[in-house]
Protein backbone atom coordinates (compact mmCIF):
# COMPACT_ATOMS: atom_id res chain seq x y z
CA UNK A 1 0.00 0.00 0.00
CA UNK A 2 1.06 3.51 -0.78
CA UNK A 3 2.07 6.30 1.57
CA UNK A 4 -0.50 7.92 0.26
CA UNK A 5 -3.10 5.46 0.65
CA UNK A 6 -1.85 5.45 4.35
CA UNK A 7 -2.33 9.18 4.72
CA UNK A 8 -5.51 9.33 3.09
CA UNK A 9 -6.95 6.51 5.71
CA UNK A 10 -5.23 8.63 8.55
CA UNK A 11 -6.86 11.27 7.96
CA UNK A 12 -10.31 9.92 7.37
CA UNK A 13 -9.79 7.83 10.53
CA UNK A 14 -8.49 11.29 12.71
CA UNK A 15 -11.65 13.04 10.66
CA UNK A 16 -13.68 10.85 12.07
CA UNK A 17 -12.28 10.66 15.40
CA UNK A 18 -12.62 14.45 15.87
CA UNK A 19 -16.04 14.10 14.45
CA UNK A 20 -17.45 12.02 17.46
CA UNK A 21 -18.62 15.09 19.77
CA UNK A 22 -20.45 16.47 17.43
CA UNK A 23 -22.22 13.29 15.85
CA UNK A 24 -22.95 12.05 19.88
CA UNK A 25 -24.66 15.47 20.24
CA UNK A 26 -26.27 15.65 16.91
CA UNK A 27 -27.50 11.95 17.87
CA UNK A 28 -28.93 12.68 21.04
CA UNK A 29 -30.64 16.16 20.14
CA UNK A 30 -32.10 13.58 16.79
CA UNK A 31 -33.37 10.89 18.90
CA UNK A 32 -34.67 14.18 21.30
CA UNK A 33 -36.54 15.49 18.02
CA UNK A 34 -37.99 12.23 16.84
CA UNK A 35 -39.58 11.57 20.03
CA UNK A 36 -40.49 15.02 20.45
CA UNK A 37 -42.14 15.12 17.21
CA UNK A 38 -44.01 11.52 17.31
CA UNK A 39 -45.58 12.61 20.66
CA UNK A 40 -46.77 16.02 19.53
CA UNK A 41 -48.11 14.61 16.41
CA UNK A 42 -50.14 11.73 18.82
CA UNK A 43 -51.16 15.04 21.26
CA UNK A 44 -53.03 17.00 18.30
CA UNK A 45 -54.40 13.69 17.26
CA UNK A 46 -55.55 12.84 20.37
CA UNK A 47 -56.78 16.32 20.83
CA UNK A 48 -58.26 16.39 17.16
CA UNK A 49 -60.17 13.30 18.38
CA UNK A 50 -61.41 14.59 21.52
CA UNK A 51 -61.97 18.58 20.81
CA UNK A 52 -63.86 19.97 18.34
CA UNK A 53 -62.33 21.26 15.58
CA UNK A 54 -63.59 25.07 16.91
CA UNK A 55 -61.86 24.44 20.32
CA UNK A 56 -58.75 22.78 18.74
CA UNK A 57 -58.28 26.01 16.44
CA UNK A 58 -59.01 28.37 19.74
CA UNK A 59 -56.31 26.60 21.74
CA UNK A 60 -53.53 26.14 18.83
CA UNK A 61 -53.99 30.40 18.49
CA UNK A 62 -53.32 30.51 22.61
CA UNK A 63 -50.62 27.69 22.16
CA UNK A 64 -49.46 30.17 19.94
CA UNK A 65 -49.68 33.18 21.60
CA UNK A 66 -47.48 31.63 24.38
CA UNK A 67 -44.92 30.73 22.63
CA UNK A 68 -44.95 33.80 21.11
CA UNK A 69 -44.46 36.26 24.33
CA UNK A 70 -42.10 32.85 26.00
CA UNK A 71 -39.72 33.69 22.67
CA UNK A 72 -39.83 37.58 22.66
CA UNK A 73 -38.98 37.22 26.22
CA UNK A 74 -35.81 34.49 25.75
CA UNK A 75 -34.49 37.17 23.34
CA UNK A 76 -32.87 34.42 21.51
CA UNK A 77 -30.50 34.03 24.46
CA UNK A 78 -30.75 30.17 23.81
CA UNK A 79 -27.89 30.59 20.87
CA UNK A 80 -25.61 32.75 23.46
CA UNK A 81 -26.22 30.31 25.93
CA UNK A 82 -24.58 27.32 23.68
CA UNK A 83 -21.93 29.61 22.37
CA UNK A 84 -20.82 30.52 25.50
CA UNK A 85 -21.64 27.78 27.83
CA UNK A 86 -18.95 25.78 27.26
CA UNK A 87 -16.28 28.20 27.99
CA UNK A 88 -17.75 30.25 30.95
CA UNK A 89 -15.77 28.55 33.11
CA UNK A 90 -17.13 29.73 37.11
CA UNK A 91 -19.32 32.22 35.70
CA UNK A 92 -21.53 29.59 34.14
CA UNK A 93 -24.35 29.26 37.05
CA UNK A 94 -24.28 33.45 36.89
CA UNK A 95 -25.26 32.95 32.71
CA UNK A 96 -27.67 30.94 33.61
CA UNK A 97 -29.82 32.26 36.41
CA UNK A 98 -29.48 36.01 34.53
CA UNK A 99 -31.05 34.70 31.51
CA UNK A 100 -33.63 32.95 33.27
CA UNK A 101 -34.76 36.28 35.26
CA UNK A 102 -34.18 38.57 32.16
CA UNK A 103 -36.38 36.41 30.06
CA UNK A 104 -39.16 35.55 32.16
CA UNK A 105 -39.33 39.25 33.05
CA UNK A 106 -39.12 40.15 29.63
CA UNK A 107 -41.84 37.66 28.56
CA UNK A 108 -44.39 38.02 31.42
CA UNK A 109 -44.15 42.23 30.76
CA UNK A 110 -44.77 41.38 27.29
CA UNK A 111 -47.35 39.32 27.70
CA UNK A 112 -49.40 41.03 30.45
CA UNK A 113 -48.95 44.01 28.18
CA UNK A 114 -50.36 42.51 25.17
CA UNK A 115 -53.62 41.22 26.40
CA UNK A 116 -54.26 44.97 28.49
CA UNK A 117 -54.19 46.28 24.89
CA UNK A 118 -55.97 44.10 23.31
CA UNK A 119 -58.92 44.41 25.84
CA UNK A 120 -59.34 47.67 25.63
CA UNK A 121 -58.47 48.07 21.24
CA UNK A 122 -60.06 44.82 20.51
CA UNK A 123 -62.88 43.10 22.86
CA UNK A 124 -63.96 40.88 20.04
CA UNK A 125 -60.85 39.27 20.33
CA UNK A 126 -59.88 35.80 20.65
CA UNK A 127 -57.13 36.98 23.17
CA UNK A 128 -59.36 38.82 25.45
CA UNK A 129 -59.21 36.31 28.02
CA UNK A 130 -61.16 36.60 31.32
CA UNK A 131 -58.69 37.14 34.29
CA UNK A 132 -58.87 33.94 35.50
CA UNK A 133 -57.62 32.88 32.03
CA UNK A 134 -55.11 35.79 31.01
CA UNK A 135 -53.27 34.70 35.06
CA UNK A 136 -52.89 31.26 33.29
CA UNK A 137 -51.54 32.53 30.13
CA UNK A 138 -48.99 34.73 31.84
CA UNK A 139 -47.68 32.11 34.42
CA UNK A 140 -47.62 29.60 31.08
CA UNK A 141 -45.38 31.82 29.64
CA UNK A 142 -42.92 32.26 32.25
CA UNK A 143 -42.90 28.52 32.71
CA UNK A 144 -42.29 27.95 28.93
CA UNK A 145 -39.28 30.18 28.56
CA UNK A 146 -37.53 28.33 31.45
CA UNK A 147 -38.52 25.04 29.30
CA UNK A 148 -37.20 26.23 26.24
CA UNK A 149 -33.70 27.81 27.79
CA UNK A 150 -33.06 24.63 29.85
CA UNK A 151 -32.58 22.99 26.38
CA UNK A 152 -29.78 24.94 24.96
CA UNK A 153 -28.50 25.29 29.07
CA UNK A 154 -28.14 20.94 29.05
CA UNK A 155 -26.89 21.62 24.89
CA UNK A 156 -24.33 24.25 26.05
CA UNK A 157 -23.27 21.72 29.43
CA UNK A 158 -22.90 18.92 26.76
CA UNK A 159 -25.79 16.63 28.91
CA UNK A 160 -27.55 16.28 25.46
CA UNK A 161 -28.48 12.50 27.02
CA UNK A 162 -30.79 14.06 29.10
CA UNK A 163 -33.17 16.20 27.00
CA UNK A 164 -35.03 13.29 25.51
CA UNK A 165 -35.56 12.08 28.86
CA UNK A 166 -37.10 15.10 29.99
CA UNK A 167 -39.05 16.03 26.25
CA UNK A 168 -40.54 12.61 26.03
CA UNK A 169 -41.94 12.44 29.87
CA UNK A 170 -43.42 16.37 28.81
CA UNK A 171 -44.81 14.92 26.17
CA UNK A 172 -46.28 11.66 27.72
CA UNK A 173 -48.09 13.52 30.13
CA UNK A 174 -49.61 15.59 28.21
CA UNK A 175 -51.42 13.02 26.21
CA UNK A 176 -52.63 11.44 29.45
CA UNK A 177 -53.70 15.32 30.64
CA UNK A 178 -55.58 14.90 27.44
CA UNK A 179 -57.94 12.29 28.74
CA UNK A 180 -58.78 13.74 32.04
CA UNK A 181 -59.32 17.77 30.13
CA UNK A 182 -61.84 16.09 27.49
CA UNK A 183 -63.92 14.30 30.28
CA UNK A 184 -63.96 17.30 32.71
CA UNK A 185 -64.31 20.22 30.21
CA UNK A 186 -64.38 19.25 26.30
CA UNK A 187 -65.55 22.29 24.70
CA UNK A 188 -62.67 24.09 26.51
CA UNK A 189 -60.29 26.19 25.26
CA UNK A 190 -58.28 26.96 28.10
CA UNK A 191 -58.68 23.33 29.50
CA UNK A 192 -57.30 21.68 25.96
CA UNK A 193 -54.21 24.69 26.29
CA UNK A 194 -53.29 23.68 30.35
CA UNK A 195 -52.63 20.27 28.99
CA UNK A 196 -49.82 21.09 27.48
CA UNK A 197 -48.38 23.76 30.46
CA UNK A 198 -49.33 22.02 33.34
CA UNK A 199 -46.38 19.03 32.80
CA UNK A 200 -43.92 21.94 33.29
CA UNK A 201 -44.70 22.41 37.01
CA UNK A 202 -43.12 19.93 38.59
CA UNK A 203 -40.28 18.97 35.13
CA UNK A 204 -38.48 22.43 35.32
CA UNK A 205 -37.57 22.05 38.88
CA UNK A 206 -36.48 18.53 38.53
CA UNK A 207 -34.18 19.62 35.61
CA UNK A 208 -32.80 22.52 36.74
CA UNK A 209 -32.10 20.97 39.74
CA UNK A 210 -29.83 18.31 37.90
CA UNK A 211 -28.40 21.42 36.18
CA UNK A 212 -26.90 23.47 38.86
CA UNK A 213 -26.01 20.30 41.45
CA UNK A 214 -24.66 17.70 38.44
CA UNK A 215 -24.13 19.31 34.90
CA UNK A 216 -22.47 22.26 36.07
CA UNK A 217 -19.60 20.83 39.29
CA UNK A 218 -18.80 18.59 36.10
CA UNK A 219 -18.11 20.90 33.62
CA UNK A 220 -16.08 22.83 36.03
CA UNK A 221 -14.45 20.10 36.70
CA UNK A 222 -13.41 19.38 33.27
CA UNK A 223 -12.17 23.09 32.96
CA UNK A 224 -8.05 23.41 31.74
CA UNK A 225 -6.89 25.20 34.64
CA UNK A 226 -5.04 27.97 33.18
CA UNK A 227 -7.56 29.25 30.93
CA UNK A 228 -10.01 31.80 31.80
CA UNK A 229 -13.59 32.88 29.94
CA UNK A 230 -13.60 36.20 27.94
CA UNK A 231 -17.20 37.73 27.31
CA UNK A 232 -16.03 40.58 24.97
CA UNK A 233 -18.18 39.88 22.23
CA UNK A 234 -21.09 38.94 24.24
CA UNK A 235 -22.96 41.84 23.97
CA UNK A 236 -23.24 41.94 19.94
CA UNK A 237 -23.86 38.33 19.60
CA UNK A 238 -26.80 38.44 22.04
CA UNK A 239 -28.13 41.59 19.79
CA UNK A 240 -27.77 40.47 16.92
CA UNK A 241 -29.07 36.98 17.65
CA UNK A 242 -31.70 38.31 19.74
CA UNK A 243 -33.03 40.32 16.69
CA UNK A 244 -32.94 36.98 14.19
CA UNK A 245 -35.06 34.59 16.96
CA UNK A 246 -37.22 36.94 17.60
CA UNK A 247 -37.90 37.58 13.96
CA UNK A 248 -38.47 34.28 12.91
CA UNK A 249 -40.26 33.11 15.90
CA UNK A 250 -42.27 35.86 15.89
CA UNK A 251 -43.53 34.91 11.79
CA UNK A 252 -44.13 31.43 12.80
CA UNK A 253 -45.90 31.98 15.57
CA UNK A 254 -47.89 34.98 14.34
CA UNK A 255 -49.63 32.74 11.32
CA UNK A 256 -51.81 30.99 13.20
CA UNK A 257 -53.05 33.93 14.49
CA UNK A 258 -53.64 35.74 11.48
CA UNK A 259 -54.83 32.78 9.58
CA UNK A 260 -57.80 32.75 12.57
CA UNK A 261 -58.40 36.16 12.71
CA UNK A 262 -58.53 36.03 8.82
CA UNK A 263 -60.31 32.72 8.21
CA UNK A 264 -61.84 31.96 11.29
CA UNK A 265 -61.28 28.91 14.08
CA UNK A 266 -61.97 26.20 11.62
CA UNK A 267 -60.14 26.90 8.94
CA UNK A 268 -56.66 28.03 11.50
CA UNK A 269 -57.13 24.48 13.21
CA UNK A 270 -56.70 22.59 9.20
CA UNK A 271 -53.70 25.68 8.69
CA UNK A 272 -52.30 24.44 12.79
CA UNK A 273 -52.15 21.23 11.88
CA UNK A 274 -50.48 21.03 8.98
CA UNK A 275 -48.01 23.46 9.82
CA UNK A 276 -47.35 21.91 13.04
CA UNK A 277 -46.55 18.98 11.13
CA UNK A 278 -44.23 20.47 8.59
CA UNK A 279 -42.42 22.31 11.12
CA UNK A 280 -41.29 18.86 12.93
CA UNK A 281 -39.06 18.51 9.96
CA UNK A 282 -37.30 22.37 11.29
CA UNK A 283 -36.38 20.55 14.21
CA UNK A 284 -33.64 18.22 12.17
CA UNK A 285 -31.56 21.24 10.65
CA UNK A 286 -32.39 23.26 13.65
CA UNK A 287 -30.57 20.26 15.28
CA UNK A 288 -27.43 19.07 13.29
CA UNK A 289 -26.99 23.07 13.58
CA UNK A 290 -27.12 23.55 17.68
CA UNK A 291 -24.68 20.71 17.64
CA UNK A 292 -22.20 22.08 15.15
CA UNK A 293 -22.43 25.41 17.40
CA UNK A 294 -21.34 23.79 20.23
CA UNK A 295 -18.41 22.11 18.67
CA UNK A 296 -16.86 24.87 16.86
CA UNK A 297 -17.09 26.69 20.09
CA UNK A 298 -14.44 24.68 21.10
CA UNK A 299 -12.35 23.98 18.80
CA UNK A 300 -12.68 26.96 16.12
CA UNK A 301 -10.17 25.94 13.77
CA UNK A 302 -12.14 23.17 12.65
CA UNK A 303 -15.12 25.20 11.82
CA UNK A 304 -15.27 24.82 8.46
CA UNK A 305 -14.67 20.92 8.47
CA UNK A 306 -17.41 20.65 10.77
CA UNK A 307 -19.76 22.80 8.83
CA UNK A 308 -18.79 20.49 5.81
CA UNK A 309 -19.75 17.37 7.44
CA UNK A 310 -23.25 19.14 8.66
CA UNK A 311 -24.04 20.28 5.13
CA UNK A 312 -23.43 16.46 4.19
CA UNK A 313 -25.35 14.74 6.93
CA UNK A 314 -28.23 17.90 6.85
CA UNK A 315 -28.78 17.12 3.15
CA UNK A 316 -29.74 13.63 2.91
CA UNK A 317 -31.49 13.27 6.31
CA UNK A 318 -33.74 16.08 5.12
CA UNK A 319 -34.12 14.72 1.55
CA UNK A 320 -35.33 11.82 3.04
CA UNK A 321 -37.97 13.47 5.59
CA UNK A 322 -39.45 15.94 2.62
CA UNK A 323 -40.02 12.86 0.81
CA UNK A 324 -41.42 10.94 2.98
CA UNK A 325 -43.68 13.21 4.31
CA UNK A 326 -44.81 14.61 0.96
CA UNK A 327 -45.84 10.92 0.30
CA UNK A 328 -47.94 10.31 3.46
CA UNK A 329 -49.15 13.53 3.87
CA UNK A 330 -53.04 12.58 2.74
CA UNK A 331 -52.55 9.09 5.32
CA UNK A 332 -50.95 11.77 8.10
CA UNK A 333 -53.77 14.18 8.15
CA UNK A 334 -56.66 11.49 7.63
CA UNK A 335 -55.26 9.98 11.14
CA UNK A 336 -56.55 13.75 12.50
CA UNK A 337 -60.21 12.99 10.59
CA UNK A 338 -62.36 13.59 7.52
CA UNK A 339 -61.96 17.79 8.34
CA UNK A 340 -58.38 17.89 8.33
CA UNK A 341 -57.54 15.80 4.84
CA UNK A 342 -58.24 18.61 3.04
CA UNK A 343 -54.96 20.29 4.25
CA UNK A 344 -53.00 17.73 1.78
CA UNK A 345 -51.59 20.72 -0.69
CA UNK A 346 -51.37 22.52 2.26
CA UNK A 347 -48.90 20.50 4.05
CA UNK A 348 -47.05 19.70 1.10
CA UNK A 349 -46.04 23.02 0.67
CA UNK A 350 -45.32 23.58 3.75
CA UNK A 351 -42.95 20.47 3.72
CA UNK A 352 -41.33 22.02 0.82
CA UNK A 353 -40.45 24.71 2.23
CA UNK A 354 -38.37 23.52 5.32
CA UNK A 355 -35.43 22.78 2.44
CA UNK A 356 -35.21 26.51 2.30
CA UNK A 357 -35.64 27.13 6.06
CA UNK A 358 -32.56 24.30 6.31
CA UNK A 359 -30.69 26.56 3.99
CA UNK A 360 -31.71 29.49 7.18
CA UNK A 361 -30.97 27.78 9.93
CA UNK A 362 -27.45 26.14 8.49
CA UNK A 363 -26.28 29.92 7.56
CA UNK A 364 -27.32 31.42 11.14
CA UNK A 365 -25.16 28.94 12.23
CA UNK A 366 -21.85 29.93 10.62
CA UNK A 367 -22.97 33.44 11.35
CA UNK A 368 -22.82 32.59 15.24
CA UNK A 369 -19.68 30.64 14.74
CA UNK A 370 -18.40 34.00 13.37
CA UNK A 371 -20.01 36.29 16.07
CA UNK A 372 -22.01 37.80 12.43
CA UNK A 373 -25.56 37.57 14.37
CA UNK A 374 -26.37 40.93 12.58
CA UNK A 375 -26.69 38.53 9.24
CA UNK A 376 -28.83 35.67 11.00
CA UNK A 377 -31.05 38.80 12.02
CA UNK A 378 -31.49 40.10 8.07
CA UNK A 379 -32.24 37.51 6.61
CA UNK A 380 -35.10 36.19 9.19
CA UNK A 381 -35.98 39.80 8.85
CA UNK A 382 -36.81 39.58 4.91
CA UNK A 383 -38.43 36.50 5.89
CA UNK A 384 -40.71 38.01 8.29
CA UNK A 385 -41.67 40.87 5.81
CA UNK A 386 -42.35 38.44 3.20
CA UNK A 387 -44.44 36.18 4.76
CA UNK A 388 -47.04 38.05 6.24
CA UNK A 389 -47.67 40.44 3.38
CA UNK A 390 -47.55 37.83 1.27
CA UNK A 391 -50.21 35.61 3.61
CA UNK A 392 -52.32 38.60 3.78
CA UNK A 393 -52.64 38.92 0.05
CA UNK A 394 -52.50 35.08 -1.09
CA UNK A 395 -54.88 34.20 2.11
CA UNK A 396 -57.79 36.50 1.00
CA UNK A 397 -57.77 35.11 -2.19
CA UNK A 398 -57.01 31.39 -2.07
CA UNK A 399 -57.64 30.38 1.93
CA UNK A 400 -55.19 28.33 3.67
CA UNK A 401 -53.37 27.00 0.44
CA UNK A 402 -52.33 30.67 -0.21
CA UNK A 403 -50.24 31.40 2.87
CA UNK A 404 -48.59 28.03 2.32
CA UNK A 405 -47.19 29.46 -0.82
CA UNK A 406 -46.96 32.46 1.05
CA UNK A 407 -44.16 30.69 3.40
CA UNK A 408 -42.64 28.49 0.34
CA UNK A 409 -41.91 31.60 -1.78
CA UNK A 410 -41.03 33.92 1.12
CA UNK A 411 -38.50 31.23 2.56
CA UNK A 412 -37.49 30.41 -0.91
CA UNK A 413 -36.08 33.04 -2.10
CA UNK A 414 -34.09 34.03 1.25
CA UNK A 415 -32.63 30.24 1.25
CA UNK A 416 -31.05 31.02 -2.02
CA UNK A 417 -29.15 34.11 -0.76
CA UNK A 418 -28.10 31.91 1.88
CA UNK A 419 -27.08 29.08 0.57
CA UNK A 420 -24.79 31.21 -1.57
CA UNK A 421 -23.30 32.23 1.46
CA UNK A 422 -22.89 28.91 2.68
CA UNK A 423 -20.72 28.15 -0.27
CA UNK A 424 -18.80 30.83 -0.53
CA UNK A 425 -17.91 30.60 3.16
CA UNK A 426 -16.35 26.91 2.57
CA UNK A 427 -14.69 28.12 -0.41
CA UNK A 428 -12.26 30.54 1.05
CA UNK A 429 -9.26 30.19 3.22
CA UNK A 430 -9.29 28.99 6.51
CA UNK A 431 -9.36 32.06 9.10
CA UNK A 432 -8.45 30.92 12.70
CA UNK A 433 -11.59 32.61 14.68
CA UNK A 434 -10.37 34.64 17.73
CA UNK A 435 -10.99 32.18 20.69
CA UNK A 436 -13.40 33.16 23.72
CA UNK A 437 -11.29 32.09 25.68
CA UNK A 438 -7.83 33.65 27.03
CA UNK A 439 -4.97 32.50 29.21
CA UNK A 440 -4.37 33.75 32.46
Amino acid sequence: MSIRTYAVKGRGRLREHLDQPMRRTSYHLLTNAALSSSLGFLYWLVAARLFPAEVVGRAGALVSAMALFALIGQLNLSGALMRFLPVAGKRRSRLIVGTYLVAVAVAMTSAIVTLSIIKVVDPRSSLNLPVGDAVVLCVSVGLWVIFILEDNVLIGLLRTQWIPIENSTFGIAKILLLAVFAVCLPRSAMALFVTSVLPLVVICPIINALIFRVAIPRARAGDPAHLKPNFSGFRKFVIGDAAGGLLFQGWSNVLPILVAVMLGGAANALFYVAFLISTTLDLLPATLTSALVVEAASTPDRAQELVRSTVRRMAWMLAGAVTLGVVLAPWLLRLYGGHYSNGTLLLRILLLSSIAKASIVLFLGICRIEGRTHLGAAAWGAVFASVIILSIVLGRTDGVNGVGFAVLLSTGWVGVFCAVGTMRYLRRAPVRPQSVLTQD
